[in-house]
């Protein structure tokens, strides 16, 4: 459906209509949101958005943006003519700064001219308003509608990119002239709207209060009264007391019994012996029982008339008068007059201030913008001036950058006409240039020729014909005509495939795929010479372009002595692996003398541990318990003897096997010492293989640890950590021992565990203090 909707010409929209009424529900909202300055008197906004659619989509989208979001004044002051002269503002502005620019200005035209006259006569002459609260609302709704083109204008200014496809950028006499008028009227106008209601806000505040005063003063007047019937009370006394509260006229004072009839009034349309006379309408509390009655609407009768109509209304009880109650009413018609009146200097002044502003910012926008427009018509004329040696029409300014970008404007014309003289000097040398540049190319051919000549190898420059297969040779080095055996112009009458010793198609066909893929290639191949001889050839090829054509660069290189050399190269490598084999051998000899040296160092280690255990326990008295210990002891020994020997033989051994008998022999050598153990492993499952040599390495290293735990460390507590993965392994001994002083003791079995850690190319560290000690070793693939 919504493809059949946009295929469709009939039921296609135009682009403007849902910016326009984004724009329409946008002005309604500035509209409905108005800002009151006295007596609904009352300051909108909706315009604004009326002129950004009028220059950004044109008159009828403005005129309906204008239109819907003036519907928003029915409600606000009940007539239609707002709604009319806003409409009428749209089409007016819109129509005219379609043609001939600035939009402000035909704003302010069109409340001059047009806006006045019709407020005049819808307010005036139909709604019957008077003569000043007519001229207030002209000059409200002028200074309001200036205002919000005024801001329109600064919105656009910021706004991103062109309004409109056919609308030029916009001019710095534009924006200086915006910028001027908003910053000067824009603070005088807020100014304007504060101070009024403030004053507003002030006098009512005045009036509230006088009506206060003035019903105090008759309800004290009243209470003197004595207590009869409105009949028979002396009306000349009452009237006496009551009207000295209410001599301008402004304030009416009542006295009403208690059923509500009027025993006294001031008011000329109260009849004593007769209820109030109430007006009907909304009322509105203004606080100490004070409240603000205003008369209901009326068809053609503006919310100022109504203003003017309405009272500040207070009621008071007379005490100890049975029901008597003052009614103190006060009207708001000198204080809308005098409103009225304020409202029309301030407003007229800021007109005023309105139209002296504009156009001193004109004045003062055209005096920036007046070098810029001469300039940017002179640097038009700029190519014609310097080509033609005229004297350069650039302005001046007083303005410092300004005048700083002509002085570089005038800079840049004359280097240019400095560069065009040159160029006729050029042009008046070109032959020599060119004589100059074919002896230079003479000298380059030469040159070229040379190296071609000079090289080693076969070059062969071969066309590529039109169905993209090899072509005749182009040129030949001498080499290349002497390796196989022809004369240089019988080789640039023959193509590579004369040459070659076994032609196909096929192959020639995928090289010069490869080459068109890749750009180069290198392959072998064969040349018959004039006499037969087979020359095998490493040809290296490539795509280059020639004035404009293709062709291929091949270098070949003779490959006969290729065989010498490829023989001198397999007997180095045999030698290499050889000499290898001699390492290996050597290196096998090393670790089993090691392995021997272990062996004994592992027995002396066992028979220390059995005489240890021996002196344990007899000085403890627990012979039989050291006795079984010893002879497990000399068991071990014998099973060590016999793994090491099996071990010389064997070329891995598997990491989970050192890390059990890391944690059998801890175990077996420190409990019955009272030493408690804990063995923690962490193994990778894609660790290599340990290695026989390192295994036995760090099972001595281990050993000796422990060995220098019981023999010196009186710790309580081991505990053994060993962490392997693919590219490093740690084995840390940590004890709560003692400690040592490293720097003071030296020790042949500490010794022997750096020396050991060095021939498996790992790190041996032995951190100690009061606390105990560590024995940390480490390695990782990149140090062994």
């Amino acid at each position: 459906m919504r493809a059949l909707l946009r295929s469709s010409p009939l039921l296609r929209l135009p682009t403007w209509v849902g910016p326009t009424l984004l724009l329409a529900i946008l002005g309604y909202a500035a509209n409905w949101l108005k800002l009151e300055i006295f007596f609904n008197v009352d300051f909108v906004f909706g315009s604004i958005f009326v002129m950004i659619a009028i220059l950004r989509y044109g008159m009828l989208p403005g005129a309906i943006v204008g239109f819907l979001a003036a519907t928003c004044t029915l409600q606000h002051w009940n007539h239609p003519w707002a709604l009319l002269t806003f409409t009428l503002e749209a089409l007016f502005v819109g129509r005219h700064a379609s043609r001939s620019g600035s939009f402000l200005r035909w704003d302010i035209l069109f409340w001059l001219f047009v806006g006045g006259p019709l407020v005049w006569v819808f307010y005036h002459h139909v709604m019957g308003m008077e003569a000043q609260a007519t001229l207030l609302v002209f000059l409200k709704q002028s200074v309001n509608g200036i205002f919000n083109a005024l801001i329109a204008s600064l919105i656009v200014l910021v706004l991103p990119g062109r309004l409109k496809a056919s609308e030029d950028l916009r001019s710095f006499r534009e924006i200086t002239f915006v910028a001027l008028a908003t910053f000067a009227l824009v603070p005088a106008t807020i100014l304007l709207v504060v101070g009024t209601r403030h004053t507003i806000e002030e006098m009512k505040t005045r009036l509230a209060q006088r009506t206060s005063r003035a019903s105090l003063i008759a309800l004290e007047a009243a209470r003197l009264l004595p207590d009869t019937s409105w009949s028979d009370t002396n009306a000349s006394e009452l009237r006496r007391v009551f009207d000295p509260t209410s001599a301008d006229g402004v304030i009416f004072l009542s006295l009403l019994d208690r059923d509500r009839k009027v025993l006294l009034s001031t008011r000329p349309d109260a009849k004593p012996g007769e209820p109030l006379p109430q007006q009907a309408g909304s009322q509105v509390a203004l606080g100490g029982g004070i409240r603000h009655l205003i008369p209901p609407a009326a068809p053609r009768t503006s919310f100022l008339q109504r203003w003017r109509d309405s009272l500040f209304v207070q009621e008071r009880s007379v005490p100890g008068k049975q029901g008597w109650i003052v009614v103190s009413e006060t009207t708001l018609q000198p204080l809308l007059a005098t409103l009225t009146s304020e409202g029309i200097r301030s407003f007229g002044i800021l007109l005023l201030l309105i139209l002296v502003t504009i156009e001193v910012a004109n004045l003062i926008s055209g005096l920036f913008s007046s070098p810029l427009v001469e300039l940017q018509r002179a640097s038009r004329q700029l190519p014609d001036d310097v080509l033609r040696d005229r004297e350069l029409g650039l302005p001046r300014s007083r303005i410092a950058e300004l005048d700083g970008l002509i002085s570089n404007f005038r800079s840049m014309a004359q280097a240019l006409t400095a560069s065009f003289a040159e160029e006729r000097r050029f042009k008046e040398t070109l032959e020599d240039c060119v004589i100059q540049r074919t002896e230079e190319l003479q000298q380059s051919e030469e040159k070229y020729r040379a190296l071609i000549e000079s090289a080693n190898d076969l070059i062969f420059l071969i066309a590529i014909n039109s169905d993209g297969l090899p072509g005749v040779l182009v040129e030949v080095n001498e080499v290349a005509c002497q390796r196989l055996g022809y004369a240089r112009q019988a080789l640039l009458r023959m193509t590579p495939w004369d040459l070659e010793s076994a032609p196909s198609g096929k192959r020639i066909g995928q090289i010069m795929e490869t080459l068109r893929q890749a750009g180069c290639m290198v392959f072998d191949t064969s040349y018959l010479s004039r006499d037969g001889e087979k020359i095998p050839l490493e040809m290296s090829t490539r795509i280059l372009t020639l004035r404009g054509k293709p062709y291929i660069l091949a270098l070949g290189r003779d490959l006969s002595e290729r065989a010498e050399r490829e023989a001198l190269r397999t007997a180095l490598a045999e030698e290499k692996t050889r000499l290898k084999i001699m390492d290996e051998e050597k290196r096998h000899l090393t670790e089993k003398q090691m392995l021997v040296k272990d062996l004994h160092d592992g027995i002396g280690g066992i028979v220390t541990n059995i005489t240890m255990l021996a002196q344990y326990g007899l000085a403890q008295g627990r012979g039989e318990e050291a006795l079984g210990k010893i002879a497990e002891l000399g068991a071990e020994g014998i099973t060590e003897i016999r793994s090491f020997m099996n071990g010389t033989e064997s070329d891995d051994t598997a990491w989970s096997d050192l890390i059990a008998e890391i944690k059998n022999y801890a175990i077996r050598m420190l409990e019955p010492h009272g030493i408690q153990v804990q063995v923690i492993a962490q193994l990778s499952p894609t660790v290599p293989p340990l290695g026989t040599f390192r295994y036995v390495q760090l099972l001595r290293i281990f050993r000796e640890g422990i060995t220098n735990v019981i023999k010196h460390a009186a710790a309580k507590h081991v505990v053994v950590s060993l962490e392997v993965t693919p590219d490093r392994y740690e084995l840390r001994t940590t004890d709560d021992g003692v400690g040592f002083d490293s720097s003071k003791v030296r020790r042949r079995g500490i010794a022997n565990m750096h020396s050991r850690a060095q021939n498996v190319g790992a790190t041996l560290v032995l951190d100690t203090s009061s606390a105990g000690t560590a024995v940390v070793l480490s390695w990782t693939r990149n140090e062994a």
